[in-house]
């Protein structure tokens, strides 16, 4: 029997996932709510340019119209806005399936709102766009097995799905896997700015920046070598890399990292208990 799966919240999250759910085996029984119609229009086109078959028929801009048929929920709108959420159609989540994608909702807060739903709380990243996200995600109360390993399949049609011992994992996955493209990110613009310090181009000083840390983690997804054997065979004693590494240890990077890791786990813990 195919699963009817209805996610709600066309945003980037939402809209990755969408992309990814209609490219696998859950794709049949999909659906998509939001009440920018645009916006799941343009996403409706790349499935059909990715597979050749036109979704629009399963686009709501109203949930109302489209949550009674679903089995499964995927919850992917602005944390903000699951008050209103729960207030108009809380009630018709009794019974179902919640998998719910929104940061610093604990699960105590949703099953507040929705107490007759099976809920999953659950913590991807921005990778989901390219079907590469790190999800974590940690089981409510009243879940069977044969729906929590449905809810792990759909999880990992995105990406790797890591099952949390602990709610408190989930704030953790938030601080080293949520955050953890912008910690990316910042890298790959801080080579680029040195890159433009040395006389390169804009374009290819971005393009030096990027390609070397793609690059690198394509090395690294692929070589079978742990990151510390990586950088030994990068590093050679007396050469420029040494000195580099030299230079991080002397000026103490690890702990500064290390430092802002805990501090974003500190602020999703704190946003997890409803803290401004």
């Amino acid at each position: 029997m195919q699963e009817k799966i209805l996610i709600i919240g066309a945003g980037n999250m939402g809209g990755a996932i969408f992309q990814a759910l209609a490219q696998s085996k859950f794709a049949q029984g999909l659906s998509l709510c939001d009440r920018d119609f645009l916006k799941m229009e343009a996403l409706g086109k790349k499935v059909l340019q990715a597979t050749g078959s036109d979704p629009a028929g399963n686009f709501f801009t109203s949930a109302n119209d489209c949550l009674e048929s679903a089995q499964v929920v995927l919850l992917a709108i602005k944390p903000q806005g699951l008050e209103s959420f729960a207030a108009e159609c809380g009630q018709q989540l009794a019974g179902k399936i919640l998998i719910s994608i929104l940061a610093g909702k604990n699960l105590a807060t949703l099953q507040g709102h929705f107490p007759k739903a099976k809920v999953c709380r659950a913590m991807p990243n921005l990778a989901a766009a390219v079907g590469r996200s790190l999800t974590g995600f940690f089981f409510g109360d009243g879940l069977k097995v044969a729906e929590r390993k449905m809810i792990e399949k759909i999880l990992q049609t995105f990406g790797q799905a890591v099952h949390c011992e602990s709610e408190r994992q989930i704030d953790q996955i938030t601080a080293l896997a949520g955050s953890g493209p912008a910690y990316f990110f910042h890298l790959v613009e801080i080579l680029e700015r040195v890159a433009g310090r040395f006389g390169f181009a804009p374009e290819l000083a971005g393009r030096i920046a990027a390609q070397t840390f793609v690059g690198a983690a394509h090395a690294f997804e692929n070589g079978g070598k742990s990151a510390g054997e990586f950088v030994q065979a990068v590093a050679s004693p007396g050469g420029t890399t040494q000195a580099a590494l030299e230079s991080l240890q002397e000026n103490d990077f690890e702990r500064i990292f290390t430092q802002a890791i805990f501090k974003a786990d500190e602020r999703a813990g704190q946003i997890s208990q409803g803290q401004k």
